[in-house]
């Protein structure tokens, strides 16, 4: 590779999709190498970056704690570009409910619960954020309404 935008890519989607695959001992390290990279690429690779974030955490089901976590750390530094990155999060969930992967609504929902949890969003933003997202399911025209989000995410809502 020549380690041009393709490599820069390549190396970012890897260390996006796998911080925390090491073990738990080492998901703090990983999480501050992503984030002295991406401080140092977010303002060339910022598309890539977002687009990357916001699959992993919508595909990854056992990494909403990680990348909430991530946001957390990223959100003292750059607070603007984690509403950008929110805000596209909220986006591909309708895309997904229009096309009924519930399994991504379920990480979605799942990583804004754990949001929460590392204090990115306080309780009350949370909640209207989950009812806001609750209500897509009749906006969107969904062809079912799927339950399981809703059953997965309330022991999480109740440990909050």
């Amino acid at each position: 590779m020549d380690g041009g935008i393709y490599g820069d890519e390549e190396r970012l989607r890897l260390l996006i999709v796998r911080v925390g695959d090491d073990g738990p001992a080492k998901v703090s390290a990983n999480i501050n190498k992503l984030l002295t990279v991406i401080a140092t690429k977010e303002h060339t690779h910022k598309e890539i970056i977002t687009e990357l974030l916001v699959s992993s955490i919508a595909s990854l089901p056992d990494k909403p704690p990680i990348y909430a976590t991530f946001l957390s750390m990223l959100n003292m530094t750059t607070h603007a570009y984690v509403i950008e990155i929110f805000q596209d999060i909220v986006k591909k969930y309708y895309q997904y409910i229009e096309k009924s992967d519930f399994l991504e609504v379920k990480n979605i929902l799942a990583f804004f619960i754990f949001s929460t949890k590392c204090n990115l969003l306080n309780i009350q933003t949370s909640a209207e954020i989950i009812l806001y997202m609750l209500k897509a399911y009749k906006q969107c025209n969904a062809k079912y309404i799927c339950l399981i989000p809703i059953v997965y995410l309330f022991p999480l809502i109740v440990r909050i």
